[in-house]
């Protein structure tokens, strides 16, 4: 299931945060999967699991949907909220331990866990070794999927998978059948083309920043014009309108001194 996580990764990505990926991280996605799955296929078992059972593939399922939305929430976590990968792993942690404890109350298994640690003092120091790797791994983990997302942080677990099974076929001396040879060439296949892609994407040119702030600065002086002839424009009606209403003020006063002229002459005239 761990080596399957890409494309459940990518169509979770949609639900929790709408992104979408181009239709080439797709097939790159479907092809490494595709990959590691035939090599999976053929690997030569010495316990093979035997009658599947429905519940069981439910429960991987399951599995493979609660584990894609984690990581897909973490990062819209840390984009959202800023949260720093130590917070977010003591958190993680403090929820996991508080429903694993909770577990093993409930089933009653704490009281065997502790007679078998009591009973074998020496596995103590196994214990706080794996649980110092563990926190160094969460470390990466959680940079990981905050600085390069979920989707990336999924392709390194699928390879990892097909690298630590590569090992001990080396390391131990297991057979290779030529299937998994075509399994582990269509992984690797898979990784180049991605590679290409992303250095594709990287050399794309972009659009600089001093232009694109020059050609703001180009608009806004634009706009600075327009307003300035809008506010000339503005006054120069001003000044005719107050050059209009001084004129029909003064031919005002004239009339009325002239009416003024016109009555005294009258008085005058009666006297």
């Amino acid at each position: 299931a761990k080596s399957c996580k890409m494309v459940p990764v990518m169509v979770m990505g949609y639900f929790v945060s709408r992104k979408t990926y181009p239709a080439a991280e797709y097939a790159i996605a479907v092809l490494l999967t595709s990959g590691v799955f035939l090599f999976k296929t053929y690997e030569v078992n010495e316990a093979p699991v035997r009658d599947t059972e429905l519940l069981g593939v439910c429960f991987i399922s399951a599995y493979m949907v609660c584990d894609s939305f984690t990581s897909n929430y973490q990062s819209r976590v840390f984009k959202q909220y800023s949260v720093g990968s130590i917070t977010m792993m003591v958190y993680t942690n403090l929820f996991s331990t508080a429903f694993t404890a909770l577990g093993l109350c409930l089933t009653w298994e704490l009281a065997d866990v502790s007679r078998f640690v009591s009973e074998n003092p020496a596995i103590l120091p196994h214990i706080f070794l794996m649980a110092v790797c563990s926190a160094i791994g969460q470390l990466f983990i959680f940079h990981t999927i905050k600085t390069y997302g979920p989707l990336v942080f999924a392709t390194i677990q699928t390879v990892r998978q097909l690298l630590s099974i590569f090992n001990s076929f080396v390391q131990f001396g297991h057979e290779v059948v030529p299937m998994e040879l075509l399994g582990i060439g269509i992984v690797f296949l898979a990784l180049g083309a991605q590679i290409g892609l992303r250095y594709r994407a990287s050399r794309r040119p972009e659009v600089r920043p001093a232009a694109a702030a020059k050609g703001g600065v180009r608009a806004a002086g634009d706009s600075g014009d327009a307003k300035d002839s809008e506010r000339e424009d503005c006054a120069d009606d001003d000044s005719d309108g107050s050059r209009t209403d001084a004129g029909g003020g003064a031919s005002e006063a004239h009339q009325t001194l002239l009416r003024k002229g016109h009555q005294t002459n009258q008085q005058q005239q009666l006297l």
